[in-house]
Parts: C-alpha cells; structure tokens; sequence
C-alpha cells in the first residue's frame, strides 16, 4: 500500500473508534438517565416534588395578578382624587373670578377680563360643562361692560349684572358636593 492509503485507512480507524466509543458512552448515559428517572418516578419523589412545584407557580402566578389588580385598583383611584381634587381647585378659581367680575364696577373690568382668559387658558378642561359654559358667558358680559358699560345706561347695566349674578350661581351649583352631614 502506498503512502496515501495508509494514512487515509488510519484516519477511518480513528474516526470509527471515536465514533464507537461516542456511541457507547451516549447509550450508557441514556440507560442510566433513564433507569434513574423512572426509578425517581416509581418512587413518588419526583412525581410529588413536581406536582408541589407546578402548585406553587400557580399559586405564585394567582398572587402576582391579584397584585397587579390592586396596584391597577390603587392607581385609578389616586388619578380619580388627584383629578376630583384638581376640579374643586378649579372651580374655587372660576367662582372667585366670578365674585371679581359681580364686583367690577369697583375695579378694572379689563384687568379681570385678562385673568378670567389666563384662567380658562390653563383649567377649563377641569370645569363641568354647565360651569363652563356660565363661566364663558360671565367673560363676554364683563368684556362688554368693560368695553362700553361708562355709555350703557342704567337699567341696561343692571340687567347685565343680574344676568352676570345668575352665572355665579350655575358655578356654584356645577359641583353640587354633599353636605359635611351627609358623609
């Protein structure tokens, strides 16, 4: 045999062998994996000690999502005080304009007319509609008597403050809150 030959015959000896010998040691393993586990079986442990652990993953998962629930409970009810809180604030604010507006003929109309648009700027969104809407219209009245309430003439200037009157009213009754009694 030549040269080339033998080393390629030596190579398949070696390769056949290492394969053997992994074949051998995989079937040996197998055996024993197997032989154990179902002796582990047979005896109950391992059928006890996986039911157990299967009980407390559920047990776990069954716990996690009842805390996710309250935290989800807990949060929607910190926005709702946070938001109820913010709604009272901003109607307190709507009112003490209002109260600013009634008594405008003391004061400078135009200067209270600049702080009501501030105002409805930065909080109409917390307002009901109804005390919006009153609000609005308690703006436009104090505008046109700021603009021409020195010309208008008296009993045109106390029908505009009767109807500015109702429109604190409406504020006021928005919220409609209970009465300390009844908490």
């Amino acid at each position: 045999m030549n040269s080339k030959n033998e080393k390629f015959v030596k190579h398949d000896i070696k390769t056949y062998g290492i394969l053997i010998i992994v074949f051998l040691l995989s079937s040996f393993f197998y055996y024993f994996a197997s032989e154990t586990i179902s002796n582990l079986v047979g005896s109950g442990v391992v059928g006890a000690s996986l039911i157990a652990a299967l009980y407390q993953i559920l047990k776990d998962q069954s716990v996690y999502e009842k805390q996710l629930k309250l935290a989800e409970h807990r949060e929607r009810h910190e926005l709702s005080t946070a938001a109820i809180e913010k709604r009272l604030a901003a109607h307190q604010e709507a009112f003490s304009l209002w109260w600013e507006m009634k008594n405008a003929p003391s004061g400078d109309p135009l200067e209270i007319y600049s702080k009501s648009l501030e105002f409805l700027k930065n909080y109409s969104v917390y307002l009901t509609d109804d005390s919006l809407k009153s609000f609005d219209e308690a703006v436009l009245l104090l505008r046109t008597f700021g603009e021409v309430g020195k010309d208008m003439e008296p009993i045109q200037l106390t029908r505009l403050f009767k109807e500015l009157e109702t429109k604190g009213e409406k504020i006021r009754a928005a919220l409609n809150l209970p009465s300390v009694k009844s908490m």
